[in-house]
């Protein structure tokens, strides 16, 4: 059985990826790996999931050598729930104005 990684690997991309947005920056899988400080082919390994689950979005930039590359990382409505950015999707009404 494969074992949970999301605390580990991919939540710790998703934090590294909103902290580069407040600052006006957009990452790549290099700065992604710099940022959380994990091997660049667990990197390749997460953004490839989040991006293919619609937590975040990139211009792919892959090589076709076997490697995931994505320039210009930014967070989706998943990535910014899942940051605590945005409240949950069923949470949603209580941040509404009258």
């Amino acid at each position: 059985m494969a074992r949970p990684t999301w605390d580990e690997r991919e939540l710790p991309i998703l934090e590294a990826i909103a902290a580069a947005e407040d600052e006006d920056r957009f990452l790549d899988n290099d700065a992604v790996s710099t940022a959380t400080t994990l091997p660049r082919a667990q990197i390749d390994r997460a953004l490839r999931a989040l991006f293919e689950a619609k937590y975040i979005i990139g211009a792919d930039a892959s090589t076709g050598e076997g490697s995931y590359e994505l320039i210009e990382i930014r967070l989706l409505e998943r990535g910014r729930r899942a940051t605590g950015q945005w409240p949950p999707a069923d949470d949603l009404w209580r941040h509404v104005a009258p």
